[in-house]
């Protein structure tokens, strides 16, 4: 590792130096001239960069200064045109390179690494340091009471700390205590770019601590390449190659280092710990080289085992947020037979939460879920992919896939559901058919009608002519009660028909709905109605005005309340509130026929080929459904202690107020 030494470089030029030598050297920028200096008589400089432009005196004697701490390095003088022709007319310095910080990139580039290479060569032919005269100095003190209780110390942090970096620091700082230097550094590699930089020190200088590095290439690093044990200075005086041996010293030297110690984790070396001079300047003994290296070993381990617990950990999150964030549910069953896993999707389309399913029994899963979870772990044949599903507690649709979970060895340890609400589907498939249907209807509406309109209408004739001309008295009683009935009622039906398929836009208006209600079951009421007893009417609420067509909506209603009034001697009870939810607000309308109504079914309600298939063959409900979904309403019916309940909802008028009409009493019309 080659040392450069900056000194009043611009901060644009030192970045430039910086990016040329990154790869070649270690730069110390210095502050001042006082820090320069300091560098140069402290750390091994090789090369030294000063700027001298401006010239002026106190540069010049700096300079100079600079020169006699480190007379091995290469000078390099960065200066303009100007002041290099200054400098050489009145004989003031003479470095080894020039550098004008004006010319190229390029230029400056060539310029440096020739410096740099020059620098190299020096100090590969600067002969190495006699090794010290240890005859005089006192016997290695070993003691065995610092030794157990850094031991103690360093195990202690080795089973509670959970972090890398601190982790680091506290085996250097017990490595230290442990053989009692006066500095320490621990390098460590740079997951970018791989080269060794300072992470914990004492005894250093400040610009080794910031900028100190070991370069990939550099001979100490290329030596641990080969080997992967203990390396004292001590034992590079008997080394057969001195070249190397005095490269390695001169990194040494840089970081005050007598002893390094490598750091292996998991087969790779990841950092190497320096220790300077004994404090008495004493050797190291083997004992204790021997406990260093076995501190690394501890510490290696345990750098292994934390960073598989990351990875792990990353693991886990990965996996927990991919499954928290599906959109599709996933229930997981454990060997033990409970649910192990319940991701917030599931536990959304069961209407649950997921602390009541997690580490609960299959009991907890709504019939037959759990049923079908169990057979996939009791064996693969059971296991299940697109099934659909309806639950009925729920009324939900559900598409399910099971799997079994299977170790190794091929026991079984688990079974995994994957399912997804298909309930919009379904309905939109139901939708789809149902429109289908309807033209189909259409279709054969136009037939029915070319076919049958033009006989009705003749038969119409025939019975006006014949009334005109003083028929047989039985002919015309069997005219009456027979023949008139039948035409009424396939006029009706052809009617309804037709206004089945071609429904006009709504006209929307704030309608009242309590009045139209009032109204209507007045007019369906009258003394024509044929109506064996008028609906019951009860208002428990004061309900907010609607948008609706109230000419539509009151077609929709009658024909309801006529359905539901013709199946069945029980009368009907019509119940008016207003209904809260999540959703919003909705003025809700309930039609109940009560007990003694079973013949009536929710499927042949809305369904009209169904409808066409029941005696009465009303398409009424049909149609009033059409009218309700094209103003924004929901109609829904469903069988109740066996009878029928019809609702219809209407979304609220936005800022509008429930006011009860004035003489309007609850159940009174």
């Amino acid at each position: 590792m080659l040392l450069v030494l900056a000194s009043n470089l611009t901060a644009e030029l030192l970045q430039r130096a910086n990016d040329y030598l990154a790869d070649r050297a270690v730069l110390l920028p210095a502050s001042d001239a006082a820090e320069a200096l300091d560098i140069a008589r402290r750390l091994p400089v090789a090369l030294v960069l000063a700027s001298m432009t401006p010239l002026t005196a106190e540069r010049l004697a700096a300079c100079a200064q600079i020169v006699v701490a480190a007379p091995d390095a290469v000078f390099c003088c960065v200066a303009t045109e100007q002041v290099k022709e200054q400098i050489k007319l009145e004989h003031l310095l003479e470095p080894d390179f020039w550098l004008d910080p004006e010319t190229t990139d390029m230029e400056i580039a060539e310029t440096l690494i020739a410096a740099v290479d020059k620098a190299r060569l020096r100090v590969d032919v600067v002969p190495a340091p006699p090794p010290p005269d240890r005859s005089q100095l006192p016997p290695a003190i070993v003691s065995d009471q610092t030794e157990q209780e850094v031991f103690r110390r360093l195990l202690s942090t080795l089973a509670t700390e959970s972090e890398p970096d601190r982790l680091l620091v506290a085996y250097a700082d017990a490595a230290a205590e442990l053989v009692r230097c006066t500095s320490h550094c621990l390098l460590v590699r740079s997951p970018e770019d791989g080269h060794f930089v300072v992470h914990a020190a004492y005894g250093l200088h400040s610009g080794i601590v910031v900028h100190g590095r070991l370069l990939r290439d550099d001979p100490l690093l290329t030596w641990y390449d080969r080997n992967c044990r203990v390396l004292t200075v001590e034992e590079l005086d008997a080394w057969p190659e001195p070249r190397q041996a005095g490269a390695i010293r001169r990194e040494l030297g840089v970081f005050r280092g007598q002893v390094v110690v490598p750091l292996v984790v998991a087969g790779s070396l990841e950092g190497l710990l320096m220790l300077g001079q004994r404090v008495l300047g004493d050797s190291y003994t083997v004992r204790e080289l021997e406990t260093l290296f076995s501190l690394s070993r501890h510490v290696g381990v345990q750098l292994e085992s934390l960073r598989h617990q990351r990875q792990h950990h990353h693991l886990s999150t990965h996996m927990h947020r991919s499954i928290t964030a599906m959109d599709l549910g996933l229930i997981s069953l454990g060997s033990d037979q409970r649910i192990v896993l319940c991701n917030p999707a599931a536990a959304r389309i069961l209407r649950l939460r997921c602390a009541d399913i997690e580490g609960a029994d299959l009991r907890c899963l709504p019939s037959p879920l759990g049923d079908r979870l169990y057979a996939a772990f009791g064996s693969s044949a059971a296991e299940v992919t697109d099934e659909k599903l309806r639950l009925t507690g729920l009324d939900i649709w559900v598409s399910l896939n099971t799997f079994r979970l299977q170790d190794d060895e091929g026991e079984p340890f688990g079974a995994v559901m994957v399912l997804q609400d298909i309930t919009e589907a379904i309905a939109e498939q139901e939708r789809g058919a149902e429109q289908a249907s309807l033209e189909l209807l259409g279709d054969l509406l136009g037939r029915i009608t070319h076919s049958v309109r033009t006989p009705m209408t003749a038969i119409r004739t025939y019975g006006q002519l014949m009334s005109e001309g003083n028929p047989a008295p039985e002919l015309a009683h069997f005219w009456h009660n027979s023949v008139a009935p039948e035409l009424e009622r396939l006029d009706h039906l052809l009617e309804q028909l037709v206004q089945l398929v071609q429904q006009p836009e709504p006209s929307l208006q704030l309608v009242d709905l309590e009045s139209l209600v009032v109204d209507t079951i007045r007019k369906i009421s009258g003394s024509e109605s044929g109506l064996r007893a008028a609906p019951v009417l009860r208002i428990t609420t004061p309900v907010p005005h609607i948008v609706v067509d109230p000419a539509h909506t009151r077609d929709a209603l009658s024909y309801l309340l006529r359905y539901l009034e013709a199946a069945g001697e029980a009368p009907v009870t019509v119940f008016v509130d207003q209904q809260h939810d999540s959703g919003g607000s909705n003025a809700r309308i309930r039609m109940r026929k009560s007990a003694g109504s079973s013949s009536l079914t929710t499927e042949q309600l809305f369904d009209p080929l169904l409808a066409l298939r029941q005696p009465l063959a009303d398409l009424g409900p049909v149609i009033s459904r059409q009218i309700v979904d094209r103003q924004g309403g929901t109609i829904e019916a469903r069988n109740e202690d066996g009878g029928i309940e019809i609702t219809i909802a209407f979304p609220v008028a936005a800022g509008d107020m429930a006011v009860r009409p004035e003489g309007m009493a609850n159940g009174q019309i």
